[in-house]
């Protein structure tokens, strides 16, 4: 009986390098994802992809096959040639994705602004914890379309949009400054003040 044993053949292979050639593109738009971070993403997956720089713009098009917004059509017709075997696809690719995304989340970004600059508390269909909550929400959806606002000018707001009389906003200030001490989170601590 011929107990010998023939140890498995070695391979000289580098995982990583495995995983990074086969690393798929990032998924196109979507409810959580705007095109500023797909474009971010994109051009991430373009330098750490082992795919070919003449092939790439091609398998992110073939990818967004059956995407609801049909944006694989519009490529196609616009840029089909542009992008075969183009070591600039990618550059193309995002050029007239640009053209398109970029105008709409402008047009996003002045919406959510305007909704968050608007809003003002109403006594009489809500009580002050849920105008807070909701002009949380609001302020946290201008901010992640871009607009930005110090912490300061956020609790000036909160105050200001809270409908208070000028002898209830002085009562805040003395409650924040007894209670917080600081201006350090100052929007949280107004908002704490209103609270009580």
């Amino acid at each position: 009986m011929d107990l010998s044993f023939e140890p498995e053949p070695k391979f000289d292979i580098d995982l990583q390098k495995i995983k990074m050639a086969n690393l798929e593109p990032p998924a196109f738009l979507s409810n959580v994802r705007n095109y500023t971070q797909y474009k971010k993403d994109l051009l991430m997956w373009s330098r750490i992809t082992q795919v070919d720089k003449k092939l790439q713009a091609e398998l992110v098009v073939y990818k967004l096959e059956s995407h609801p917004s049909g944006i694989k059509d519009k490529i196609l017709t616009k840029l089909e040639d542009k992008l075969v075997d183009n070591k600039d696809g990618i550059q193309l690719l995002i050029e007239f994705l640009d053209s398109i995304y970029l105008e709409d989340e402008m047009a996003d970004a002045w919406h959510k602004y305007k909704q968050f600059e608007e809003y003002n508390y109403d006594d009489k269909s809500l009580n002050m914890a849920e105008f807070i909550a909701e002009w949380n929400t609001k302020q946290i959806m201008a901010k992640t379309a871009g607009c930005d606002y110090s912490d300061c000018i956020l609790a000036f707001k909160l105050l200001e949009k809270s409908n208070l009389e000028e002898s209830d906003v002085k009562v805040v200030f003395l409650q924040e400054h007894k209670i917080f001490g600081s201006r350090l989170r100052l929007v949280r601590n107004v908002t704490a003040s209103l609270h009580y």
